[in-house]
């Protein structure tokens, strides 16, 4: 015997046309917008990544300085910076929208480089890392050479 419910019913069961359409034109819409999200990030996610590969790349100058006895300088470039210590020189090289500016810690006036000495002193500066209006301040403190 046959459940009562499917007697007599007539209706089939499952999705009509109108209904998958729908869903689709949902889809289509969520999909077409992706990329525009994914253009926010982008030029924030730049500018994280060259001031964390830059405080990464002061961490080895002070070390390489340390080891050395000799200072270290961190010079801009064009597209990216110079780290020299002791003969030694290493360029990085930015993306084409990055950019980076020293300043001093106490105004607002420009460094071409940074000094880091043996003992750990440093020149005491603001670095902004920029990328499409993205913006990133660090800290370099002259006594201790810590970066924030």
């Amino acid at each position: 015997m046959m459940p009562t419910s499917a007697i007599g019913s007539g209706r089939a069961h499952g999705f009509t046309l109108l209904e998958l359409m729908v869903v689709m034109a949902i889809m289509v819409l969520l999909t077409s917008a992706l990329p525009f999200a994914f253009n926010r990030m982008v030029p924030a996610r730049r500018a994280a990544l060259a001031a964390e590969g830059l405080v990464a790349n002061i961490r080895w100058l002070q070390a390489q300085s340390s080891a050395s006895g000799s200072p270290g300088r961190i010079t801009l470039q064009k597209q990216g910076y110079q780290l020299h210590v002791q003969g030694l020189k290493k360029d990085i090289a930015l993306a084409r929208t990055t950019h980076a500016q020293f300043l001093r810690r106490d105004a607002a006036v420009e460094l071409d480089e940074l000094l880091i000495f043996p003992d750990g002193t440093c020149t005491p500066a603001r670095i902004l890392v920029a990328d499409s209006g993205r913006r990133i301040e660090l800290a370099i403190s002259m006594l201790t050479g810590s970066v924030q």
